[in-house]
């Protein structure tokens, strides 16, 4: 019975509904444009009332305990989501004399 049926429509974008509309599933990535060269990356993000500080370029080892380090230094929270780390308010500055001063290649992209 349910072998003559086919989906008319549908707003659930289900891995069958994109079979069935014959698209490529999404490439994953941390942030578009971002390569993977070594380089730690500072952005700025603006975000309703304030603004958040994005970091990638780390491996996922080092994720959390860098996390954990900055979020020290900078006095304000922050996370660990998809690769990336987010700290809460602008401390770009801060954060970039903390690579160098660790030896890392550091750049401030974006915002």
């Amino acid at each position: 019975m349910a072998a003559h049926r086919r989906l008319a429509y549908s707003t659930d974008v289900s891995p069958v509904a994109r079979r069935q509309a014959g698209a490529a599933p999404p490439a994953a990535s941390a942030r578009p444009g971002a390569p993977d060269d070594g380089v730690v990356r500072l952005f700025l993000e603006r975000r309703r009332a304030g603004s958040m500080t994005l970091i990638t370029g780390l491996s996922h080892e080092e994720l959390s305990d860098i996390a954990k380090t900055l979020k020290k230094i900078c006095g304000t929270g922050g996370t660990v989501k998809e690769g990336v780390v987010q700290i809460q308010g602008n401390h770009r500055e801060t954060i970039f004399a903390w690579f160098l001063a660790q030896g890392r290649r550091a750049k401030r992209a974006g915002g």
